[in-house]
């Protein structure tokens, strides 16, 4: 039977019991909705309502990513100071120093150390006595005559095409003139000479790419050299203290060249090279034909020659000259030679004891204004290679090894001592907490 207490919130059959939530009172009307206060700002979706704390006089409110987890008064350092980079930056930029001292020698210098493509030179020598001469008037009389007077050898070597970053081509023009006019019928011309061949950079030595040509007289085409060996107008960089080769243009012929010791020439050290061009017949080399009107043979009547009877003799010229080089040991530039030349015309098919005329006979070397430009020619090709052979390399790594010595003494004097921390140390927020709770 039921009963008429009313029944509280234990009981199962109140309908307010959350124990039985199906139970529904129906005879309390339609259920009414709850004014809500909803705030101003509408929360994104996934968004966390941040509990409502309020600090106490003196906290700093800290990021949610700052300092040891669970304390929100640890110490705000940034990721790095300015002050922090200074010593990395100062290691970073002495290594950067230290490889480039390292590098540079190897890898730039060798660059520098090449045949100039600006190549543009004029040598000059005399002859330290008056040589003899062979006038070349006279084969148009009755008799040979040789002369005696002062003779000059004059040179231009001057870079043309091809050339390019390992290669370069040289050509080379060589005349010989006596000093005083023979006679109306001759300029003074002794000999002349246009060689031109294409040099490795590197060793200054023929490169079979290029050309070898060499031409006697211009009226004739120039003489095909591709057989070339050996140094003529230069020599490479760093020029070892050993023999060589050394090709003579005159006879088209390569022979050794001989290491001789040291020299010094307008006060600068030089290596010293000789090489013994042997006797040779230019009538059989050049193929009978001429140099420059120099005829490399001769047939005339014996009276012509002096020799008795007046029966054709035939005299063909051969050539025979020594080269002492000497050479900067830096720059392969040539600073002086003294070349000795003996050119005679001598019965064909006979021994060289036998009967000769002089052609030329002389001793050259070079006048003293060509060995200062040959000397200044040679330092300003070793300048640019001993600045950043020696001395950048060398003020290179003595920076970059102040620079990293002074970036670990600063990572160091900037390290806390051994068993502290930064956590450690007062915290000005702290500071200002006490003074505000005082």
């Amino acid at each position: 039977m039921p009963s008429d207490a009313p029944s509280g919130p234990g009981d199962p059959t109140n309908p307010e019991n959350p124990a039985h939530p199906d139970v529904t009172d129906d005879s309390r009307g339609p259920e009414v909705p709850e004014t809500v206060d909803r705030p101003d700002t509408i929360e994104e979706p996934g968004t966390t309502e941040q509990p409502d704390i309020t600090e106490e006089p003196g906290t700093v409110r800290r990021p949610a990513d700052a300092g040891p987890a669970g304390d929100p008064n640890a110490p705000v350092r940034p990721r790095l100071s300015g002050r922090e980079l200074v010593g990395p930056t100062m290691i970073f930029v002495g290594t950067f120093l230290v490889s480039a001292a390292i590098a540079l020698p190897a890898l730039f210098v060798g660059k520098l150390q090449v045949l100039p493509l600006d190549t543009d030179d004029t040598v000059v020598a005399r002859s330290t006595a008056p040589a003899q001469v062979l006038d070349q008037c006279s084969l148009d009389t009755r008799a040979a005559r040789v002369v005696t007077t002062p003779v000059t050898r004059q040179q231009r070597v001057v870079a043309v095409r091809p050339a390019g970053r390992s290669q370069v081509t040289l050509q080379a023009g060589t005349s010989l003139r006596a000093d005083d006019k023979l006679d109306d019928c001759s300029d003074g011309t002794i000999s002349a000479i246009r060689d031109r061949v294409t040099l490795d950079r590197e060793t200054a030595t023929f490169r079979r790419s290029g050309s070898s040509e060499i031409q006697y007289d211009d009226k004739q085409a120039p003489s095909q050299v591709p057989d070339r060996e050996g140094v003529t107008y230069a020599f490479p960089f760093d020029v070892p203290r050993r023999d060589a080769r050394f090709f003579d243009p005159v006879t088209r012929t390569t022979v050794p060249l001989r290491y001789d010791g040291d020299a010094q020439v307008e006060g600068e050290e030089a290596l010293r090279f000789v090489a013994e061009i042997p006797d040779t017949d230019l009538y059989d080399r050049h193929g009978g034909a001429d140099t420059a009107g120099r005829p490399t043979v001769i047939v005339r009547p014996a009276s012509w020659f002096g020799l008795p009877g007046n029966s054709p003799t035939t005299l063909h010229l051969h050539h025979r000259s020594t080269w002492e080089i000497s050479v900067d040991p830096a720059t392969g530039t040539i600073l002086d030679e003294r070349i000795t030349i003996d050119e005679r015309y001598r019965l064909a098919g006979q021994p060289h004891e036998a009967f000769s005329l002089v052609n030329l006979a002389t001793t050259l070397t070079y006048t003293k204004s060509t060995r200062d430009d040959a000397a200044a020619r040679a330092g300003s090709l070793e300048r640019p290679v001993t600045v950043w052979g020696r001395w950048v390399p060398i003020g290179a790594g003595v920076v970059g090894v102040l620079l990293i010595g002074a970036g670990i003494h600063w990572l160091l004097r900037r390290s806390p001592p051994v068993g502290t921390s930064t956590d450690d140390r007062p915290r000005a927020a702290d500071l200002g907490a006490g003074t505000t709770a005082r």
